[in-house]
């Protein structure tokens, strides 16, 4: 009842057990599996904490990538935003990214998604899903969902959002690029914003819708802020990001603005963590 990628072997695929599964060889399920095969070779996310998460949604990703333009002509709408759809006898597949929390998974990174497991603090093993992989990974999968199709709500921060969708194709050559370009073994949700951010604006320009809805995307899902406008800049002098940092140390933020910024929003990587 499951499938897998095994380094330098290959993929195994289970036939199901007639009672809950059907045959794990379905096109979702393979696109999935090939997939981490690919991020084993590029941005090598491991498989624990944000960076696990990272791994697994991007394989959901080019799942729904490869079921779309397997179907395009016939595409139904929800289906291809189903994992395992054809695997499950009841149809219902394993996870949505068109709507985590029906499965009970967050839409929204961080501790006021009643579905967010907080990964902080946690030793990653089989028995805690190394510390939410197989849900936390619906962040990105449901940021992915609305760049693609578009969508509008308030998230459970509080955040109202809007986002226009800028279609599959796109989004999808904007993933690639991401996951091969611009990732680490350790990084989280904010290196991928910031990869996904910077992947648009190389394959469709600085200031291009594209980028500007990749942005908003993940502001829906509550990773990083948008809008700041090129007349007005934040700077920051120390740390510059080459510093050792001592926990449970306090450490000052300095930097320098121009123009009128009223708030800053701060988002930081340590040690394979996004804050």
């Amino acid at each position: 009842n499951n499938a897998i990628s095994l380094t330098n072997i290959g993929f195994a695929f289970g036939d199901g057990n007639g009672q809950d599964y059907l045959s794990f060889a379905a096109l979702d399920i393979i696109a999935h599996e090939f997939t981490h095969a690919i991020t084993r070779h590029s941005a090598s996310l491991i498989s624990r904490y944000e960076a696990g998460a990272l791994n697994e949604s991007f394989s959901d990703i080019f799942a729904a990538v490869i079921e779309y333009q397997k179907h395009s002509d016939n595409w139904q709408e929800g289906d291809q935003w189903l994992l395992g759809e054809s695997v499950t006898l009841n149809g219902l597949g394993f996870r949505s990214m068109a709507d985590p929390h029906a499965y009970g998974m967050p839409n929204t990174y961080g501790s006021n998604d009643p579905f967010w497991i907080d990964p902080y603090g946690c030793y990653g093993h089989w028995t805690n899903t190394d510390c939410g992989i197989y849900s936390n990974n619906s962040i990105q999968n449901f940021f992915f969902y609305l760049a693609v199709m578009g969508g509008s709500g308030t998230n459970a921060n509080g955040d109202a959002y809007t986002v226009t969708g800028i279609g599959m194709e796109k989004a999808a050559n904007i993933a690639f690029r991401t996951l091969t370009s611009y990732l680490g073994s350790y990084d989280g949700f904010i290196d991928s914003r910031n990869g996904f951010i910077q992947a648009a604006e190389d394959l469709y320009g600085v200031g291009s819708m594209e980028a500007e809805q990749v942005c908003a995307a993940w502001y829906a899902v509550g990773v990083g802020g948008c809008g700041l406008m090129q007349s007005e800049t934040v700077t920051v002098s120390t740390p510059n990001g080459g510093e050792a940092l001592t926990p449970n140390e306090n450490y000052t933020i300095e930097w320098t603005n121009t123009g009128a910024i009223s708030a800053v929003n701060i988002a930081y990587t340590a040690n394979g963590f996004s804050y």
